[in-house]
């Protein structure tokens, strides 16, 4: 027998093995198959940001002519220089060579009505080129951009991009006007900035953008790559890069640390395998016996819940029993108690019937509680889940109570606002926990004492209900006790109260079935606070 349970033991040893071994192996590809897609998204991401940084360079060298364009378009001097009368050695000192040499302008145009060349500068030197002629795409539509401008308003340069033979330019075109009135000519200003390789090194050097260049014609584009439209909308050129690859990067720093660590794993688990290997003997003499425990606690745990059950069938067949003739014995005497058929006679009598009325309403909550724990417990409780005004809910048992509450001259204090959530439960049992609680915080409070009934929602979303007394109090080492069934605390002040110990009990069995909490807080001779919290997912707010 011990030697099967060897064999089997040892057969189930390598079975888990090699599953365990599949779910390294899955585990490990697994890895992989993340590690690789993460290295390809920060890749991605790279690419993504390398796209945004040129992008913004480029705006922000277009914005920069643009300013510089607008400085000097609207300028009277301007307007008087080049449009009231031509000043060439003007123009050179302020808007030609003088721009070259300070800000890098590529070359600077003047064009007067139809496009009339008044002044050109290409290359720090002045010329008679006429742009149209030089720029043979894109221009002439900003051209119609710039001219179609109000000329009532400060000019708005426009921007964009141009190519003369190979090389691809930035420019920007503003009508000319003057600063106080302001009125605008028909003359426009024109600068452009060359992305050569000594502009696009300036950027690649300031934006760490590595590479940065302008694709050849026979270049195969990288990723890396953004086309330069034309204001017509066709494609001038490309810009490349190389891109920063962080997930390459890390696959490279990586891959060595992997292999070592699974070497190592590798190793781990070889030795595991011999000594879990020689463990398995000795497991196997005792399986059997293991198996016979299993099979006792088993059949143990089966008698247990099966007495439990008979128990619950038990006490809800008798409470059923019990409940048709109390209730006929109530009803009867309140007949009697209220002399409906006539006069009862001697007036102990009268006494009598109100005892037996009494005593039979008493016996019939004691009977409604033991069915409800037995239902509860035998799994048979049905509760119709709503949205349960929690305001109307503490109202009303209020109101339910307040007799016993004047009779012994206990103060019944109300705090819960009219606007206050609500709360996702079944309405009657939520009333019974309220009602149960109230009960007994006033049963065991002196006259002249206070019970003092709250309900809050805090930030996480928790409801809260509270219900707190002055009474007698319950010492630390009884409280443990309280919410057992048939468990009742008899103190010198406890004696003269009826009960069962059931209320408690059933409390937090109801209270349990909505998912909440119940706690008790107490202090001997100070007072108790019951406090019930619900799940936060119980709290219905107001839409």
């Amino acid at each position: 027998m011990a030697n099967g349970t060897s064999e089997r033991g040892q057969s189930t040893l390598r079975h888990i093995l090699y599953s365990f071994a599949a779910v390294v192996v899955v585990s490990i590809a697994l890895i992989a198959g993340i590690t690789l897609f993460t290295s390809r998204s920060q890749d991605r991401m790279a690419m993504e940001e390398s796209v945004h940084l040129t992008k913004s360079v480029l705006a922000a060298t277009t914005r920069r002519l643009a300013d510089q364009t607008l400085d000097y378009a609207y300028w009277d001097q301007t307007v008087n220089k080049m449009v009231t009368t031509v000043d060439l050695d003007w123009a050179d000192k302020n808007i030609g060579i003088y721009m070259h040499k300070t800000f890098g302008i590529t070359s600077s145009f003047v064009l007067g009505g139809g496009n009339r060349l008044l002044y050109a500068m290409v290359g720090g030197e002045r010329r008679m080129s006429d742009p149209l002629s030089m720029f043979q795409e894109g221009l002439e539509k900003l051209l119609e951009r710039a001219r179609a401008a109000s000329l009532t308003t400060v000019p708005f340069p426009v921007t964009g991009f141009v190519k003369a033979g190979n090389m691809i330019h930035i420019a920007s075109l503003s009508l000319l006007a003057h600063t106080e009135k302001p009125i605008v000519t028909d003359s426009v200003l024109i600068f452009t900035r060359a992305l050569d390789k000594a502009a696009l090194a300036q950027m690649s050097l300031n934006y760490k953008l590595e590479g940065l260049r302008m694709a050849a014609k026979d270049e195969v584009l990288l990723p890396a790559a953004m086309p330069l439209m034309s204001a017509e909308g066709g494609t001038l050129g490309f810009l490349t890069w190389n891109p920063k690859t962080p997930g390459q990067d890390m696959l490279r720093w990586l891959i060595p640390f992997v292999v070592a660590v699974f070497l190592v794993f590798a190793g781990i688990a070889y030795i595991f395998f011999i000594k879990t290997r020689l463990i398995t003997t000795t497991l196997g003499d005792n399986l059997a016996e293991i198996q016979a425990t299993q099979a006792a606690l088993k059949e143990a745990k089966e008698v247990a819940e099966q007495a439990n059950r008979a128990k619950s069938e038990f006490l809800a067949n008798m409470s059923h029993e019990l409940r048709t003739p109390l209730n006929s014995v109530i009803g009867f005497s309140q007949v009697m108690e209220g002399e409906l058929f006539g006069p009862l006679g001697h007036e102990k009598y009268q006494e009598y019937v109100g005892v037996v009325r009494t005593s039979g309403m008493h016996l019939l909550s004691l009977v409604n509680d033991i069915l409800d724990i037995a239902k509860i417990e035998a799994g048979e409780m049905e509760f119709e889940e709503m949205s349960v005004d929690v305001c109307d809910i503490f109202q009303a048992s209020a109101k339910i109570v307040a007799n016993r509450a004047d009779k012994g001259n206990v103060i019944l204090d109300l705090e819960i606002s009219e606007d206050s959530p609500q709360l996702r439960g079944d309405s009657l049992r939520l009333t019974q926990i309220l009602l149960n609680l109230l009960s007994n915080a006033i049963k065991f409070t002196p006259p002249e004492g206070r019970v003092r009934m709250s309900a809050s929602v805090g930030t996480s979303n928790v409801m809260t209900w509270k219900v707190t007394d002055t009474g007698v109090g319950i010492s630390p080492e009884d409280l443990p006790r309280l919410v057992k069934p048939f468990e009742q605390i008899r103190g010198s002040s406890a004696l003269t109260h009826e009960g069962t110990g059931l209320g408690l009990y059933l409390t937090k069995s109801l209270v349990d079935v909505h998912g909440g909490t119940l706690e008790i807080d107490s202090e001997l001779g100070k007072g108790t606070t019951v406090i019930v919290k619900f799940p936060p997912d119980r709290t219905i707010h107001p839409v």
